[in-house]
């Protein structure tokens, strides 16, 4: 145990170059060290995806200290939520001390060392500010996805539901428009372009983006079947190229008009 834990709880990414196979990776020795019988199959994914994230180089913007105690260790606790599918930061931190394995992958070797819910709470809080998911990707995209052609390019979308209340949109009573041509010399008022009309004159994504509300808002879809559905939140539009491997993604309101981005 003394080999291979320090090892992993200073720096679990930095210690591994790119995973290809489970035995050009520590699978074995972990397995070896902890007396593990086989690591389960979310345990796998949650290690290939920390050495591809190296989520550690992203949580500190100061290069000239030292990264804050229990950043690291909480940083790829933060992935290992999504991973494991945990809806609740106290159900973490309940399987962090019940699970040897994954409080090892995480950092932490004794359950003492395991920090407060409210530090876990404040630095989610802290991570989500600084984007370090989309850091992380844009990472692994420019390192090894940068010099690669790709032949498909999938695009779909799914609904997000969220615990926020949904923001009120003032709907403007139209005006009477008269029927008929108009009379001569009379001037009227010009068609509101869409968002579409609008983006097809703005060149950069950053510009036709500032047209869409990322806000909470109420949708309705028909789903397969035919049936109504409707939830209070976002859509997520995903591209997707060879190997399912997410390129861009965007989080819309579902109430904004069908947008295009090129």
């Amino acid at each position: 145990m003394k080999t291979i834990v320090p090892k992993i709880s200073s720096s679990l990414s930095k210690m591994w170059n790119k995973v290809l196979t489970l035995n050009n990776s520590l699978f074995p020795a972990l397995k070896e060290e902890l007396r593990l019988e086989e690591l389960s199959h979310k345990e796998q994914k949650l290690i290939s995806i920390l050495d591809f994230a190296q989520i550690e180089k992203n949580i500190t913007v100061v290069s000239i200290t030292n990264t804050p105690k229990d950043r690291e260790e909480i940083a790829r606790a933060f992935i290992a939520k999504s991973v494991y599918n945990f809806q609740t930061t106290r159900d973490l931190i309940d399987r962090l001390h019940c699970d040897r394995v994954l409080r090892i992958v995480c950092g932490w070797r004794y359950k003492n060392d395991i920090p407060s819910e409210s530090k876990f709470s404040r630095v989610f809080k802290e991570l989500s500010e600084m984007q370090i998911a989309q850091k992380a990707h844009e990472q692994f995209v420019k390192e090894y996805l940068s010099d690669k052609t790709f032949f498909y390019n999938a695009i779909d979308s799914t609904k997000i539901p969220l615990r926020q209340k949904p923001v009120k949109i003032k709907k403007e009573k139209p005006k009477l428009k008269k029927r008929g041509r108009p009379k001569k010399g009379e001037i009227r008022e010009p068609i509101r372009p869409t968002i579409l009309e609008q983006q097809q004159e703005m060149q950069s994504v950053e510009e036709k983006l500032t047209l869409v509300s990322t806000d909470c808002g109420v949708g309705i879809k028909q789903n397969s079947k035919g049936n109504r559905e409707i939830w209070i939140g976002a859509k997520l539009h995903i591209s997707a190229v060879d190997g399912d491997i997410p390129m861009s993604h965007l989080q819309i309101t579902k109430n904004n008009p069908q947008f295009k981005l090129n």
